[in-house]
């Protein structure tokens, strides 16, 4: 309340319109404020941006300056890398040249080493005749002079009897006629004459026959050294050719076929079963021989020294002999070293019709003979260096060996492991994983691809071949025009003509086709069908290839006219079957696209298998070889008679008699070993290593050469004198032997050496048991160990029981020689025994024959008529699966599974 004298305040009304105007106002102001330090924080914000961009952009300076810095030094650093490999590569080189330099120093010298023991051994061996010759001669002086003196009775017994006592012996009398006494007395001018001449004379006289004696040896042994190389000129150099004799006693070489001077005896012969090529084989002079190559007019040799040796006619240089090429063709029997190859140790050759290939032990590849079509992969200027054949089409050839640059060189450095010879194209493949070829590219048989497959594309070098990279090929093969190859993971690669189905593709209805219609695969496809396999080796002929196992299954395909591929009788192609058929491969017939099992050799442990142009070879882990396919010429060292019942088809023609057999057969009479075939279209040769000497002294009408001291000690062995072992059989029976022969016994040698200890008493007789051995077994092993000849026994049973006191023995040569033996004998009676005795030994051959026996001879080996072989099926599952898997099926193989498991 106011009073009421005061006049009331002044009110202010409140406008609703003009408070929303200042509401308005304030937020505007508000968003005013807002909104400038927004714009205060954009300019801040692009302030500190422009700071960030300047700093980028120096960054980015800085970046581009170490940038281009980075290159300069990359470029720097990368010249600095090339000059440093450049010289790394040059100081490889000089190194890698001074170790073959200093490997073959190496050689040199150790070759010479072996020449100085060798003349060593020569000299102590005259030194010990001598010193035994020299106190003969003496006492003969002495007996001479002393028979002169009571022939002659002249006035000279004085002197003569002062000779006699200076020799310490009284004159004698004449024990001898006067006409023996007067060839004697003629003799002693010649010893005086020996003992009146100077020591200078008779030293040069004992250095032309290669004996040198120092100068203060005494005379005595100057002049029995000179009496002994008067009579024994000869002993120096025997002893040589006794030690190359010694090392090519366990090395064999039989041959057979047709063929103009190569198989070792003169001129055009042909030999229908194996002959021994020793003409070839004594050529070896080096050591024993390694390994062999053979084409249709030459072949070649390898010893184990290195040495490559070559026979044949020498036409365009293939020989490798040096000498120019002659018409008529020289033609070399025997075989002669190649030209060139002093000091380079080659491991292993190949060779076609008109040239050849030498492997070193270092990895290097040499070629030689005709230098057409990039046969010999030389440059161009090479080539240009080389003679021209005038004497036929004028070509180039090389008549000495010519090292391939390229594989070890520079360009690879990867050492040649395998390398094989067509008839105008070459493959070698490398350690690192490469694979090359060259020559004439016909058929895409180079493997380079679709640019190079016509007949005018040659390819002179050596080029890599691309789609094999990276694979490490372990075997090469070349055919007429198609080639295989095998990895080391057991892969099979084929590439070439697809003629006739030889590569083993199976459809090849996709495969291009050159200008004559030829189809053919241009780049290296993998075969497939022979996956997982476990492959060892391979084989390419003319139409056809071979495939071995790890477990010793052949596999064929291709052209299988003749029978070459094995797989029996083919029937004619029926108008179904052509219909079936391409306009291609109709004209094939008969042949195998796909590779397919040889069951003709199964159950023999098959090792290698070789092609010729016609037929085939394989041969098992002992050295037994089959033969299949065309038989004109002996080419598959089986005579008519030999061929299997139902499998010869022979047919006179206009060139003579054909043979054929299409299913593998045994070649007989070859030795035990290792063998290593080598064949071509008309003739084969077997090279064996590892012989037993039982194999060289068991042969047909072989005489037993027996030295002196052998007749001796059978004697011994037969009296019992001077005898200090007693060998003690299955029934307590004793055979008396010799300590000093039966150390030569692997088994004896210990057990004598361990019971020599053990005696108190030196004199005391040493006692062996052998519980498993007869006492006539153990007579005949012993004449073996005594005098080295074996006598086969008459009949099956002292045979198995030579073989099991060989075995217990553990002579392997004995061994061997039963089992031949036992080969021989076998019959429905004893086979089931003799294959027992082989399981049991692990004789493999002589199992194979065995089982082989009992498949060809089916009807008289029934286990039901045969209680041998039914109870050895029952004691033996492994003769029992072996006879079932061999079988071929029919209702007495089924009825037999069932009745005998």
């Amino acid at each position: 309340m106011y009073p009421e004298d005061s006049n009331p305040p002044f009110v202010l009304l409140r406008n609703p319109a003009r408070d929303k105007s200042e509401a308005s106002l304030r937020a505007t102001e508000t968003r005013l404020v807002s909104a400038e330090e927004c714009a205060n924080a954009t300019v801040a914000a692009r302030e500190r941006a422009r700071g960030t961009a300047r700093v980028a952009r120096q960054r980015l300076k800085t970046a581009e300056t170490a940038y281009v810095q980075g290159c300069n030094t990359l470029e720097r650093l990368t010249q600095e890398y090339s000059e440093t490999r450049f010289e790394v590569e040059m100081v490889l080189a000089r190194a890698e040249a001074e170790l073959v330099d200093a490997n073959e120093s190496c050689n040199i010298a150790f070759r010479i080493m072996k020449t100085a023991e060798d003349k060593a051994d020569a000299s102590l061996l005259v030194l010990r005749q001598a010193e035994m010759d020299h106190e003969s001669a003496v006492q003969r002086l002495a007996r001479l002079l002393s028979k002169t003196e009571g022939s002659s009775r002249m006035g000279h017994g004085s002197a003569e009897h002062v000779c006699c006592n200076a020799l310490g012996k009284a004159p004698l009398t004449p024990s001898k006629p006067p006409s023996a006494l007067r060839a004697e007395h003629a003799a002693i001018p010649a010893m005086q004459n020996t003992l009146l001449a100077s020591p200078s004379q008779r030293s040069a006289e004992l250095a032309s026959h290669g004996i040198f004696v120092d100068v203060h040896a005494s005379e005595s042994l100057v002049n029995s050294l000179l009496e002994v190389a008067r009579s024994k000129v000869s002993v120096a150099s025997s002893s040589a050719i006794g030690a190359t004799a010694a090392r090519n006693m366990s090395v064999r070489l039989v041959g057979f076929g047709k063929s103009v001077g190569c198989l070792g005896h003169g001129s055009d012969t042909c030999f229908d079963t194996p002959t021994e090529a020793r003409t070839l084989l004594h050529a070896v002079r080096g050591g024993a021989p390694m390994c062999l190559a053979v084409s249709d007019h030459h072949g070649l040799l390898v010893s184990d020294s290195g040495e490559v040796l070559a026979w044949g006619e020498d036409v365009c240089g293939r020989l490798g002999l040096g000498g120019e090429t002659v018409v008529p063709p020289l033609s070399v029997t025997v075989p002669r070293a190649v030209v060139g190859l002093q000091g380079i140790t080659v491991t292993k050759v190949a060779c076609s019709m008109h040239h050849t290939l030498a492997l070193s032990i270092d990895g290097d590849l040499y070629a030689w003979g005709k230098a057409a079509k990039g046969l010999l992969g030389v440059t161009a200027e090479t080539l240009a260096a080389l003679p021209i054949n005038s004497c036929t089409d004028s070509s180039p050839y090389a008549p000495r060996p010519i090292k391939l640059e390229g594989f070890n060189g520079p360009l690879t450095k990867y050492q040649v492991r395998d390398m094989a010879c067509g008839p105008t194209f070459n493959v070698a493949c490398c350690a690192g994983g490469l694979s090359y070829s060259w020559g004439s590219a016909w058929a895409g048989c180079l493997g380079i691809g679709e640019a190079a497959r016509g007949h005018t594309t040659i390819v002179p070098t050596p080029t890599c071949i691309e789609a094999l990279r990276g694979q490490k090929l372990a075997q090469v093969a070349c055919g007429t025009s198609h080639v295989l190859a095998l990895t080391d993971t057991c892969n099979v690669w084929a590439w070439g003509s697809a003629e006739f189905g030889k590569l083993g593709l199976g459809d090849v209805s996709r495969l291009p086709t050159d200008s004559d219609g030829l189809i053919h695969a241009p780049l290296p496809m993998h075969l497939e069908d022979l996956h997982c396999r476990r492959i060892i080796q391979v084989a390419a002929g003319h139409t056809h290839s071979l495939a071995v196992t790890r477990d010793g299954l052949v596999f064929s395909w291709g052209s299988s006219q003749y029978g070459k591929l094995g797989h029996g009788p083919v029937p004619d192609v029926t108008n179904e079957d052509g219909a079936l058929m391409s306009a291609h491969t109709s004209r094939w017939w008969p042949f195998c696209a796909s590779p397919m099992e040889v069951n003709g050799l199964r159950g023999r442990p098959i090792s290698q298998v070789a092609c010729g142009e016609h037929h085939s070879l394989a041969a098992t882990v002992d050295g037994e070889v089959m033969a299949w396919g065309l038989g004109r010429d002996g080419r598959l060292g089986i005579v008519n008679d030999a061929q299997p019942a139902g499998t010869a088809d022979q047919s006179r023609t206009s060139d003579g008699l054909n043979m054929q057999t299409d299913i593998p057969a045994a070649i007989e009479q070859l030795p035990w070993g290792h063998v290593q075939i080598a064949t071509c279209s008309s003739y084969s040769l077997l090279l064996y290593s590892d012989v037993d000497g039982v194999d060289r002294a068991v042969g047909a009408g072989s005489q037993r050469m027996v030295p002196e001291v052998v007749g001796h000690l059978e004697s011994m062995l037969g009296s019992g004198e001077l005898a200090d072992v007693v060998l003690v059989g299955e029934e307590g029976l004793e055979v008396q032997a010799h300590a000093v022969v039966l150390l030569s016994v692997p088994f004896l040698s210990t057990v004598i050496r361990e019971l020599r200890h053990k005696r108190v008493d030196d004199s005391e007789i040493i006692t062996v048991r052998l519980p498993l051995c007869e006492q006539d077994a153990i007579r005949s092993a012993l004449r073996f160990v005594y005098s080295g000849v074996f006598e086969a026994p008459e009949s099956v049973q002292p045979t198995l029981e030579l073989l099991q006191c060989a075995a217990t023995l553990q002579l392997v040569p004995l061994a061997r020689a039963c089992a031949r033996t036992l080969e021989t004998m076998l019959s429905p009676e004893c086979v089931a025994e003799v294959w027992e005795a082989s399981h049991v030994h692990e004789l493999d051959r002589l199992k194979t024959k065995c089982l082989r026996f009992v498949l060809d001879n089916y009807d008289r080996c029934r286990p039901e008529t045969q209680p041998s072989i039914r109870e050895a099926m029952r004691k033996q599952p492994a003769f029992f699966d072996l006879i079932m898997s061999a079988l071929a099926p029919g209702p007495a193989a089924k009825s037999n599974a069932t009745k005998f498991k």
